[in-house]
C-alpha cells in the first residue's frame, strides 16, 4: 500500500479544505441577504408599550394601478388597484403598527411591470408611515408577469425598510427567513418565521399547488431549535406564508369553532408535506397565518395552534360581491400574550361613520375561550379552482 509523507498529505489536505469550501460556498449569483438564515433577517424591539403591532395585509394581485379593474364589487362602484393602495395608506394612519407583513401574491401576472407594481404598493408604507419595517413572502402569482422568484426576493429584500431575505440558497424556495422580538431587556420575545410556499407543485406525479418542502422544513426545525436552546426555554411564535396546509381542511371538516367565516375550500398542495407536524414537535409555534383563498377570514385552533387567515386586501383579486375586503392585525406582548382583529374596507366596511370596522378581536395565545366569540354553525363551502383554472374563474378583465 503507498504511504504518503506528510508534506504530500498536508497539501493533500489544504487542496480539499479549499475546494470543500468552495462546494459549501454559494456561487456569488446566489448570494443573497442573509444566505444561511441561521441568523435572524433583523431583530425587532417591543414598542414602548411592551407591545409589538403587526399588519398582515394578503392577496393583493396588484396590476397596473388606475387602468387595472376590480372584481367582485357592486356594480357602479369606481375602483381600481388604487383603492388596493388607499386600504393600506388608511389601515397605516388608522392603527400606526409597528411591522408590517404581506403574505403573497402582492402582484399579478397581468403586471407589465414587476417592478414598478411592487414599488407601487410598497411606496405607500415610506410615504405614510416613515421608518416602518415590513417583511413579505412570495404567493402562487408572484412571478408571472416580468419576475422570476428569485428576481422578486431580490427586489422585495433591497427595498427600504424591508427585512425579507431571500434565505439559504440550499432548501427550496426564496424567502425563507425569520425575525426575533425582543423586549427592552433585549430578552428574546417573540419569533417570526417567514416560509415560501411556492407556487404549483413542481412534481409531475402531484397536480395542483406546492408546499413547504421537507428541506425547508429541516431548516426551520434547526433555527427553532437553536433559538430555544439559547433562549433556555419556549419562545412563542408567528408563521406567514401563503398556501394554506390540509390540516385547515381537517379543522373545518370537523367543525371545529371558527371566529370569521369560512366561504371557500382551502386551496392546499394535495399532499400533506408534514409542516404542522414541524410546528407541533418544534412548539414554539402558536399561530400561522396565511392568505390565498381570499374569503376565508377565520382562526381556528387545531391541535393547540391557531390557524388563521388574513383575509383578502386586493380589490382586482377575487372576492364576494358585497363582502369587504379586510386585513388582520395581531398584537404581541412582553407577557407572551397574542391577540387579533381584522380591519374592514371603507367603502363596503364602514362602521356607519367612514370609519373601518374592527371585527372579531380575539385573544389567541394564551387560550381564552371564554373571550371568544367563535361559531360552529357555519356553511361549509368546497369552491376553489385547480391552479391551473384559477384564472379561468376569475370575472373578465375591463
Amino acid at each position: 500500500e503507498m504511504m504518503m509523507n506528510g508534506n504530500v498529505w498536508a497539501a493533500y489536505v489544504a487542496v480539499w479544505a479549499v475546494v470543500g469550501v468552495a462546494l459549501a460556498v454559494p456561487r456569488p449569483t446566489e448570494q443573497h441577504r442573509n444566505s444561511y438564515s441561521y441568523e435572524p433577517a433583523a431583530t425587532l424591539k417591543l414598542n414602548s408599550h411592551g407591545k409589538l403591532k403587526i399588519l398582515q395585509f394578503a392577496d393583493m394581485h396588484y396590476e397596473n394601478g388606475a387602468v387595472t379593474a376590480c372584481q367582485n364589487v357592486p356594480p357602479g362602484m369606481p375602483c381600481s388597484d388604487l383603492n388596493t393602495t388607499e386600504f393600506l395608506r388608511l389601515l397605516l394612519l388608522a392603527e400606526k403598527p409597528d411591522f408590517v407583513v404581506f403574505t403573497g401574491d402582492n402582484i399579478d401576472g397581468g403586471a407589465l411591470d414587476a417592478k414598478k407594481a411592487v414599488l407601487a404598493w410598497s411606496g405607500v408604507l415610506e410615504a405614510t408611515l416613515p421608518g416602518v419595517q415590513w417583511a413579505a413572502v412570495e404567493g402562487n402569482h408572484d412571478q408571472e408577469s416580468t419576475a422570476t422568484r428569485s428576481s422578486m426576493m431580490d427586489m422585495l429584500s433591497q427595498l427600504p425598510h424591508s427585512v425579507a431575505a431571500s434565505g439559504p440558497p440550499f432548501i427550496h424556495g426564496y424567502g425563507n427567513y425569520f425575525a426575533k422580538v425582543v423586549d427592552d431587556d433585549d430578552a428574546h420575545a417573540f419569533t417570526l418565521y417567514f416560509l415560501d410556499s411556492g407556487d404549483s407543485s413542481k412534481l409531475s406525479s402531484v397536480s395542483g399547488y406546492d408546499w413547504v418542502w421537507t428541506d425547508q422544513q429541516a431548516w426551520f426545525m434547526n433555527v427553532s431549535t437553536g433559538l430555544q436552546t439559547a433562549a433556555g426555554a419556549t419562545v412563542p411564535a408567528l408563521a406567514f406564508f401563503h398556501i394554506c396546509l390540509p390540516e385547515y381542511t381537517e379543522l373545518i371538516e370537523a367543525h371545529v369553532p371558527i371566529s370569521g367565516v369560512q366561504q371557500e375550500a382551502c386551496g392546499s398542495a394535495s399532499v400533506d408535506s408534514g409542516l404542522f407536524t414541524a410546528f407541533l414537535e418544534a412548539g414554539d409555534v402558536k399561530v400561522m397565518t396565511v392568505g390565498h383563498d381570499h374569503v376565508n377570514d377565520y382562526c381556528g385552533r387545531w391541535h393547540g395552534i391557531e390557524l388563521c387567515y388574513g383575509g383578502g386586501a386586493g380589490f382586482h383579486a377575487y372576492g364576494k360581491t358585497g363582502w369587504a375586503r379586510r386585513a388582520r392585525f395581531f398584537e404581541v406582548d412582553a407577557s407572551g400574550t397574542i391577540t387579533t382583529w381584522k380591519r374592514l374596507d371603507p367603502w363596503l366596511g364602514s362602521d356607519g361613520t367612514g370609519a373601518m370596522k374592527i371585527i372579531d378581536q380575539e385573544q389567541l395565545y394564551p387560550p381564552q375561550n371564554k373571550t371568544q366569540a367563535r361559531s360552529n354553525d357555519y356553511v361549509e363551502s368546497m369552491w376553489r379552482p385547480d391552479p391551473e383554472q384559477e384564472d379561468a374563474v376569475k370575472s373578465p378583465k375591463q
